[in-house]
């Protein structure tokens, strides 16, 4: 017996057709307008075995890491609930209504034939959950010297045609508009899209891995901006559109009302030739070094204003970027030294750096200012640590991505 079988049997058996109110429950609408063999409209209650359907979950992110390997078990566990609720199909939504209520499970109501042909259905249905899907995010106020578009990401000016754009990856089944967010045709635009803004785009199989990816941008961008610049938050903007939209090939459109997005307050951001090269190195060049990925998405956790919460995301980039196992603060040093050596007395700024974190992160502190090394750093090196902690990273990082 092949996995995909077990799987689905096993699947099948989470859903049960009778159980109390007070159990967990799933209740949907079914209609002939659905052409699944009912006539009329009926109500379907589904109670869920939800230690057996967690269990499914895990075999099969196991059993398909390079579809589901980075996905939450509450996002896979959804979508084989949405599989489960349109095998009834194949049961016979019929023969599965006229069953409600009785101590049954879906798989008490499937033979082995049913059960091979949602078996293969079901494998068809986790391969096209793992296509690929264009994210895109807004991004207002950074002007573009030029763009990167690799099989990865894309960066490019607002109000570009982001269905060339788009179709440089694969086909998808929709037209976009790059003067305006959301960017669909016969969408209403809540925020107007200009060349004097920018376009971030993503092409990844899930969403957790596309967030990834942004946020590592928004740590690249940071970082190529000259500090303090980067840390100037002047004012605050209001209106800045929310979120990212995620689309399928097939044309379905998700907008996630969440970051990442910039922080407000920064006024325009220039990207010129450098900051653009500085960008693509970090993200294209060292897409595969996935320490600097991570330690990109810390980076950009950090964006903001000099304090505690900035300067321990900063100091975990470090760690994320250099340290080794038992050996994190020697291995932090040596990387320091290795690609940020020509500042002054880089090792002794390094060692400072990393007690004023301990005291931080072990509560010993409240603020960077209370630590005892805070006046130290200042006496002997004429600038506050915090500022001084971002301007180090940022040497080494322009130093990793070739700038």
């Amino acid at each position: 017996m092949g996995p995909t079988i077990l799987i689905t049997k096993s699947l099948l058996a989470s859903f049960r057709l009778a159980g109390s109110q007070k159990e967990d429950n799933l209740q949907f609408h079914w209609h002939e307008s659905d052409n699944r063999g009912l006539s009329g409209s009926a109500v379907f209650t589904l109670f869920i075995h939800r230690r057996l359907l967690q269990q499914t979950t895990i075999d099969v992110i196991r059993q398909h890491p390079h579809l589901f390997g980075e996905q939450s078990v509450e996002t896979v566990s959804r979508l084989l609930t949405d599989f489960a609720t349109s095998s009834i199909s194949v049961l016979g939504p019929g023969t599965v209504f006229s069953a409600l209520g009785n101590d049954q499970s879906l798989l008490d109501l499937a033979n082995d034939d049913t059960i091979e042909i949602m078996s293969f259905q079901l494998q068809n249905y986790l391969n096209n959950s793992g296509q690929k899907m264009a994210y895109l995010l807004p991004l207002p106020e950074v002007q573009l010297s030029g763009e990167i578009v690799t099989d990865r990401l894309f960066l490019v000016p607002g109000a570009s045609e982001l269905d060339t754009v788009i179709g440089r990856f694969d086909r998808f089944r929709i037209r976009l508009l790059g003067n305006q967010y959301p960017p669909f045709v016969g969408k209403h635009s809540s925020w107007p899209v200009r060349s004097t803004d920018a376009w971030l785009g993503v092409f990844e199989g899930s969403h957790t891995r596309a967030e990834s990816v942004m946020q590592a941008f928004l740590g690249a961008l940071s970082m190529a901006m000259d500090f303090p610049k980067s840390r100037s938050f002047t004012y605050a903007r209001s209106g800045l559109p929310k979120g990212h939209v995620a689309i399928r090939q097939d044309g379905k459109c998700t907008i996630w009302y969440r970051p990442p997005q910039l922080p407000g307050g920064l006024g325009a951001i220039a990207v010129n030739p450098p900051m653009l090269k500085m960008i693509g190195g970090l993200l294209v060049n060292q897409a595969a070094n996935q320490k600097i990925q991570v330690a990109l998405e810390y980076i950009a956790a950090g964006w903001l204003p000099i304090g505690r919460m900035g300067f321990l995301h900063n100091a975990i980039a470090l760690d994320a970027l250099f340290g080794e196992d038992r050996s994190v603060r020697k291995s932090i040093l040596a990387g320091v030294k290795k690609h940020a050596g020509e500042i002054d007395r880089v090792h002794i700024r390094t060692k400072l750096l990393l007690d004023i974190r301990n005291q931080l992160l072990h509560g010993e502190s409240s603020n960077v200012e209370s630590c005892s090394e805070y006046l130290e750093y200042h006496e002997n090196f004429d600038i506050d640590p915090a500022k001084d902690q971002i301007g180090i990273i940022r040497m080494c990082l322009w130093k990793m991505s070739g700038g």
